[in-house]
C-alpha cells in the first residue's frame, strides 16, 4: 500500500476509528483495514488486510454479486458512481450481515465506510440511552417518595417518628447516596477521572471487616468465609477493592432466598490473590451471563422485581481491571452464581 495512501487515511485506519478499509479497485483486494472492519467480519485485527473482498461476500467470490461489487469499484475508480450500497457480507464463522457501504474513490484505491453499522450502533446507544433514563428515573424516584413522606410526617407529627421510621428513612437516603455515586463512578470512567490511590495492602484482612460487618449488613443471610491464617498482599486503592466486594456481597444477599448462604473464599494463587464470592440465588441465564458487567445491563426478568441501574458489575470490573486482575461468573439458573476475582501479589520489598 502507497505511504502517502497510509498517511492520508491514517486516522481512518486508528483502531479505535468507525469501521473502515480501503480496497484495489482492479482486484478487489483489501489494502488495508481498521481493527472495526475486522471486527464487523469476526477476524482478528490485521486479519482483513491483504485477502479479497469478494471472498466475504455471503454467496462467495463468483457469484453475480462478486462480479457486481468488482464492477461497481472499477466504475467508481473511473470516475463513475458507486450505485448499490447494501452487500450481503459474511463473517468468519460463516454469519450473513448485511452491511451499507459507502464507497469514495482515491488515486489507486477506493476508501470504503461500513456506514449502516456506524448508524447502527448509534441507534443501540440512543436505545439504551432512552432505557436507562427511564430506569434511572424509576430507581431515583421511589427513595425520594420515601424521604418525602417521612419528611412531611416528621414535619406535621415529630412525636411519631419512632426507632424504625428513623431506620426507614435512613435506608433510603443511603439507597439514593448509592444510585448517585454510581452514576459519579461511570462518569469518572468514562473521562478517565477515576482517581485511584495506590498503595500495599492486606486483602485479607479488608475481607475479614467485610464478613464481620455482613451479619448487620446481611442479617438475613448466613455469610461463612474462608481466608488465608497469613497476609494477602496487593497493591490498590484499598476503598475502591473494598467497593468491588462489597457490590457482589451486596448482589449475592439481594438474589438468594431468605436464609440464603453466602460463601466468601480469599486464597494465594500463583502470584496472585484469589476471592470467589458464591451464593445459592436465582443464578444468571445463560444467555445473560455473558452481558452481566456491561453497563446498564439487567436481565429483562429481573428488571421489575430487583431495584438498581445495571451499573455495579460494570464499575467492579472497570475497577478490578485496572488494578491488572480480571473478574468472570459462573452460574446456574436456581442453583446460585460464583464470582471468580483475581489480583496480582504485591511485589515483595
Amino acid at each position: 500500500m502507497p505511504a502517502a495512501l497510509r498517511r492520508r487515511y491514517a486516522a481512518l485506519l486508528d483502531p479505535g476509528a468507525p469501521p473502515f478499509c480501503l480496497a484495489d479497485p482492479a482486484t478487489g483486494d483489501c489494502l488495508a483495514a481498521n481493527d472495526a472492519f475486522c471486527a464487523l467480519l469476526g477476524l482478528p485485527p490485521g486479519g482483513l488486510t491483504g485477502s479479497r473482498l469478494t471472498n466475504w461476500l455471503a454467496e462467495g467470490a463468483q457469484g453475480p454479486v462478486a462480479q457486481e461489487f468488482l464492477a461497481q469499484l472499477a466504475s467508481l475508480a473511473g470516475g463513475g458512481g458507486w450505485a448499490r450500497q447494501d452487500w450481503p457480507l459474511r463473517t468468519g464463522a460463516g454469519e450473513a450481515r448485511a452491511v451499507r457501504l459507502a464507497a469514495v474513490a482515491e488515486r489507486g484505491a477506493v476508501a470504503l465506510h461500513a456506514a449502516a453499522q456506524v448508524a447502527e450502533e448509534q441507534r443501540r446507544l440512543s436505545r439504551l440511552k432512552d432505557e436507562f433514563l427511564s430506569l434511572a428515573a424509576h430507581e431515583l424516584k421511589t427513595p425520594i417518595t420515601s424521604i418525602k413522606i417521612f419528611s412531611e410526617l416528621a414535619a406535621r407529627r415529630p412525636e411519631a417518628i419512632e426507632p424504625r421510621v428513623m431506620r426507614a428513612l435512613t435506608h433510603q437516603a443511603d439507597k439514593l447516596a448509592t444510585l448517585v455515586d454510581d452514576l459519579l463512578d461511570v462518569s469518572r470512567l468514562d473521562l478517565g477521572r477515576m482517581r485511584m490511590e495506590m498503595r500495599d495492602f492486606d486483602l485479607a484482612a479488608l475481607l475479614r471487616d467485610l464478613v464481620e460487618r455482613g451479619s448487620h449488613v446481611y442479617p438475613g443471610c448466613e455469610l461463612a468465609a474462608t481466608l488465608p491464617e497469613g497476609p494477602a498482599v496487593i497493591h490498590g486503592d484499598a476503598s475502591r477493592i473494598e467497593q468491588v466486594f462489597n457490590n457482589l456481597l451486596d448482589n449475592a444477599a439481594k438474589y438468594s432466598p431468605a436464609r440464603g448462604r453466602i460463601g466468601l473464599e480469599c486464597r494465594l494463587q500463583g502470584g496472585e490473590v484469589a476471592v470467589s464470592v458464591r451464593d445459592n440465588g436465582i443464578g444468571i441465564a445463560p444467555l445473560d451471563l455473558p452481558h452481566i458487567f456491561e453497563r446498564f445491563y439487567k436481565p429483562s426478568s429481573q428488571q421489575a422485581v430487583y431495584p438498581g441501574l445495571g451499573l455495579g458489575l460494570y464499575v467492579s470490573r472497570e475497577i478490578t481491571l485496572r488494578h491488572g486482575g480480571r473478574i468472570l461468573a459462573e452460574s446456574e439458573p436456581g442453583r446460585g452464581s460464583a464470582f471468580h476475582v483475581w489480583l496480582p501479589q504485591a511485589a515483595k520489598s
